[in-house]
């Protein structure tokens, strides 16, 4: 009974910080792997209500010292979601990571690219000292590494933890549209991300109350 209530409680609060649309998830991440994404570009377009960001996958923690370089010719993070001007996401967009990574002596991303995958939930937070963290919650759909030996099988729930660093230009509102870039366009964005596995109860918490919110969010009043 009392894990029973715990788990109830546990969904009432994560229930509660969705539907306050500007409230962080509070993932936990497990252990490698991890790729680090850096030098992102973000951009949000408050009349398409189009989130966008695109950046550098550098490299891949597989818990065995050195990381691994991930080769790329240009960019090779990409992630798009629609979010509406409170800050609430309507579930699908795309995510994708390419390249290639050597990982015990085996290539992956030759052929196919590295992860793919669709945006599951999201939740944001504007703090102090420039920092504006976002964190994404992904359904793999496939990829070279979305195997049990990495981010496990498509359909499994992963993490992005993300750091926009707008510079300010993010306020913790979505009513406007904003970039990191400065003004001057792709290529001068400074966003930094890791791609992490997540608990799968956390995970599957999230993915559920998330589709939650959005179908409360569209019912029609009473």
């Amino acid at each position: 009974m009392r894990v029973r209530n715990w788990a109830a409680s546990f969904v009432l609060v994560l229930a509660i910080a969705i539907e306050a649309n500007a409230s962080l998830l509070g993932l936990t991440f497990l252990p490698p792997p991890d790729i680090t994404v850096g030098f992102i570009d973000v951009d949000y377009n408050a009349g398409t209500q189009t989130f966008s960001a695109q950046g550098f996958a550098q490299q891949m923690d597989d818990g065995i010292v050195p990381n691994n370089p991930i080769l790329a010719p240009g960019y090779n993070f990409f992630l798009s979601a629609l979010v509406d001007n409170t800050g609430v996401l309507t579930p699908g967009g795309s995510f994708s990571v390419t390249g290639s990574v050597t990982l015990n002596s085996i290539t992956y991303g030759l052929v196919n690219p590295l992860l793919t995958g669709t945006v599951a939930a999201f939740g944001f937070g504007d703090t102090p000292a420039n920092y504006d963290i976002l964190e994404f919650v992904i359904e793999l759909t496939g990829g070279d590494l979305a195997i049990p030996a990495y981010y496990g099988v498509p359909g499994t729930l992963i993490g992005l933890d993300f750091d926009a660093n707008y510079g300010g230009a993010f306020t913790g509102s979505f009513a406007a549209s904003f970039d990191n870039t400065g003004g001057f366009g792709p290529g001068f964005g400074n966003g930094q991300s890791d791609i992490k596995p997540i608990p799968e109860p956390t995970a599957l918490a999230l993915f559920g109350l998330a589709a939650l919110a959005l179908v409360r969010r569209r019912s029609p009043a009473n």
